[in-house]
């Protein structure tokens, strides 16, 4: 069955499905403290949602640790769910992150990240939903599922828990060998036939 990600909920309706701290945070475009919020040091696999509307945003391979107490992500799952707005609040001007579907407030984004994207996505735990990733398909999370299995890092780490994962690096090194070796062969006979001539 499709997810809704469109409904609509009235400010009485939000005040009954969020916590205080969640309605504050996302209505109120209020900030958790950091280090004391729920997903700061989260290292789970899974996905990362929309608290109120429940549309995907992140996934846990998007996020790192930046020591700012805060989950940070390096980029969302899909750049047009986002809306960037100014935010001059404090002495010092910032872009605010909000949803495009449900306008909730979910954090401010930073161009100071540490890998290629150089963006760090600094959101409130309190607007987020973490879904674990076995958890997906019970969700109703199925068609992200792909998002981890075609990650090279997931294959990887599935790979290398495997007994075939040691076999492969034998098998690998074995070729190498037999390559170095049969080139080391071949120019040493170029080497002598060029002499010879």
């Amino acid at each position: 069955m499709k997810k809704n990600y469109e409904k609509k909920y009235t400010t009485e309706e939000l005040k009954e499905k969020l916590t205080p701290e969640q309605f504050e945070v996302t209505q109120n475009e209020g900030t958790e403290a950091p280090f004391k919020n729920e997903y700061w040091n989260n290292t789970e696999k899974g996905l990362y949602v929309d608290i109120v509307s429940g549309e995907p945003l992140f996934t846990s391979m998007q996020k790192f640790e930046s020591s700012c107490g805060w989950p940070s992500f390096d980029a969302t799952i899909n750049q047009e769910n986002m809306i960037y707005k100014e935010d001059n609040k404090l002495s010092r001007t910032r872009t605010e992150v909000r949803t495009k579907r449900s306008d909730i407030h979910l954090g401010h984004i930073f161009n100071d990240g540490p890998t290629e994207t150089g963006m760090r996505f600094c959101m409130n735990s309190a607007a987020l939903r973490f879904i674990p990733f076995e958890d997906l398909e019970k969700e109703g999370y199925s068609d992200y599922i792909y998002l981890f299995i075609w990650k090279w890092k997931i294959i990887f780490d599935f790979w290398k828990q495997t007994y075939f994962f040691n076999l492969r690096v034998k098998f690998l090194k074995f070729n190498l060998k037999f390559l170095l070796f049969f080139y080391i062969n071949f120019y040493i006979k170029k080497i002598q036939s060029t002499v010879l001539t």
